[in-house]
């Protein structure tokens, strides 16, 4: 179905555990951001909520496919907190703090810290991102955030949280 509030957006109820859950999905055109797409199935058109700073998504490979949609890019885990970073910046939006801790604490830390070292070195984008991440774990409220959607605001549960941002680049 169509998301109600962002013409970018769409969104699929999906019952997991007898409770139903709304899978979002934000749309990308890489090839013309700013002409809307066309649903296969669905009324109306969507738009596209591609920003220069995505192209990350689809430059040197960094994103996933997945078998069953032939032809469709997931951003990779790097690319996804790209695109999280400047809204960690924002006073008012705190889910976007919460999904880069939520990515990145699944991942392998030294494997990861490794990966975004990398992208940070050799990616302009990825370097911005690094530095407004930084920003907002170090000087803004991203910690606050976090502590407050995970509902634990104790000192062993921020270290943990600082923890998980430890693959930063300096």
């Amino acid at each position: 179905m169509l998301a109600p509030k962002n013409r970018f957006q769409a969104h699929r109820i999906i019952d997991i555990c007898q409770n139903p859950l709304v899978y979002h999905v934000d749309f990308l055109n890489e090839l013309a951001p700013d002409n809307p797409l066309e649903l296969v199935t669905g009324d109306g058109a969507i738009r596209s909520i591609y920003t220069p700073s995505m192209s990350a998504i689809f430059e040197n490979e960094n994103y996933r496919e997945h078998e069953d949609y032939y032809g469709v890019k997931f951003p990779s885990i790097e690319t996804f907190i790209l695109t999280k970073a400047a809204a960690m910046e924002s006073k008012k939006r705190d889910r976007d703090a919460f999904d880069v801790f939520v990515s990145v604490f699944d991942e392998e830390p030294s494997a990861f810290k490794a990966k975004w070292r990398k992208l940070v070195l050799t990616n302009e984008h990825f370097k911005k991102a690094n530095k407004k991440i930084v920003e907002a774990v170090d000087e803004g409220n991203a910690i606050e955030k976090i502590l407050k959607i995970v509902g634990v605001e104790d000192a062993k549960t921020e270290k943990l949280v600082r923890e998980t941002f430890a693959f930063l680049s300096e």
